[in-house]
């Protein structure tokens, strides 16, 4: 079993060699998008280096929220959280300590 880059380089190859995208498609058991995406990325750049896995994560993550505002969160949550521990034991503090 080939691997991912090794079909590839075989749909590219192909192609430079004349072979109709629907016959790649069928040898290589892929669909035509499958194959149009391939030899795209190859015609588009570096070659062969283009076939290689990429990854797909975000290269950068945005700062959604300033850090101030994390810590009033954090800080809300926390008096929350004590406050209602002091009305489920019915506003007795002496239960909290």
């Amino acid at each position: 079993m080939k691997t991912k880059v090794a079909l590839r380089k075989e749909a590219v190859r192909l192609h430079l060699q004349g072979v109709i995208t629907t016959e790649i498609a069928r040898r290589l058991k892929k669909s035509r998008r499958w194959v149009y995406r391939w030899i795209a990325r190859y015609d588009r750049g570096q070659g062969v280096k283009r076939l290689g896995n990429r990854s797909s994560a975000p290269k950068h993550t945005k700062e959604i929220y300033p850090q101030k505002i994390k810590d009033l969160a954090v800080k809300a949550r926390k008096e929350s959280r004590t406050s209602q521990v002091f009305l489920c034991t019915g506003g007795r503090r002496s239960d909290l300590l």
